[in-house]
């Protein structure tokens, strides 16, 4: 047979190991097949690796690059006691390291067909261009998106994901005077769109903006179960002191609960004698399908009026008093 499908990773750099993949082949007869990897700098001396299988069953050798430029030319065999393959060639130049790229992160809902934000740290040069790749297997990569780089700290592109929801590997490519960079991969699960959380109410009131709780040790979240495909939908509520760590609900307090009755689903909140603001997420999964709801701010002022009805008081009061002592007589 023949060699094929041949991949070698693109960290062409000085210092770096590049793994070199191919297809495993399949033999009916004769012994177990091996295989020969050699590589060379000119093609006069060649030196030969060791290969392995890794889980995805293809044949892997790591080659670590101990020179700063120049071309690596390498060549593979495959035999056994029957016979041997055609010998496969090919070649590959050293490239010159722009840097590291980092803090490489991604915004938004990672649902299907969505609209996200990347953004990372630009490299220290001049003329930088960026480019989003994305990788189903992380070794063939595609261009998603491109990028000049901005004048600020971070540059960003906005980037639609797929539509079909699976597992994907983002990273970002950077280029300047034939020099190149990368970011580290971002591994991400794209899951299908769940759902809204529908007629979502705080103690029977609609959710518009932030939410204030007189007189009550505790707030009641209420939503209609989403339905999808008849399937049981899990729901994960997590509340948050200060919009950067969430915990679970049911962590925050033991008293905290969450029901599903008849299609309504509620999730009580007890109050902190201490916290006068928690900030509440809700998240809703099933199978490869995810939703989740804005992040709803909580007021809890048990003893107090919003400012605007003290200051609407107050005038009041004054009015009262100017008209009573019949200062405009």
């Amino acid at each position: 047979g023949e060699i094929e499908n041949v991949l070698v990773t693109d960290n062409v750099f000085y210092q770096e190991v590049i793994n070199i993949k191919w297809d495993k082949l399949s033999y009916l007869y004769g012994d177990e097949i091996t295989y020969d990897f050699e590589y060379s700098y000119n093609q006069e001396e060649w030196l030969k690796l060791a290969y392995a299988i890794d889980k995805n069953d293809k044949i892997v050798v790591s080659l670590p690059i101990d020179r700063e430029s120049g071309t690596i030319h390498y060549r593979i065999k495959a035999s056994n006691n029957l016979g041997e393959s055609e010998t496969f060639q090919d070649s590959f130049a050293i490239v010159s390291a722009l840097g590291q790229i980092n803090n490489f992160i991604v915004i938004g809902d990672l649902c299907a067909n969505e609209k996200v934000k990347f953004i990372w740290n630009n490299i220290k040069a001049s003329n930088v261009t960026y480019e989003l790749q994305i990788s189903r297997d992380n070794i063939t990569w595609e261009t998603a998106a491109t990028s000049l780089a901005s004048e600020e700290v971070n540059s960003f592109v906005n980037y639609r994901l797929p539509i079909s929801a699976k597992t994907y590997f983002f990273r970002i490519k950077a280029e300047a005077a034939n020099k190149v960079g990368y970011s580290a991969v971002l591994e991400k699960n794209v899951y299908a769109y769940l759902g809204i959380f529908g007629n979502l109410k705080i103690n029977d009131k609609e959710v518009n903006g932030a939410a204030y709780i007189y007189d009550q040790d505790h707030v009641d979240i209420v939503w209609n179960a989403i339905s999808y495909g008849g399937k049981t939908v899990n729901y994960a509520v997590s509340i948050s002191y200060d919009l950067v760590n969430f915990v679970p609900a049911r962590t925050s307090n033991n008293a905290n609960s969450l029901t599903n009755v008849n299609g309504i689903v509620t999730q009580r909140i007890y109050f902190n004698s201490t916290v006068s603001k928690i900030y509440v997420l809700i998240e809703a999964s099933v199978d490869n399908a995810y939703a989740r709801n804005d992040i709803i701010e909580i007021y809890m002022q048990p003893e107090f009026l919003l400012v605007d009805e003290v200051v609407k008081y107050l005038v009041n009061e004054q009015k009262a008093m100017i008209v009573k002592m019949g200062i405009f007589k």
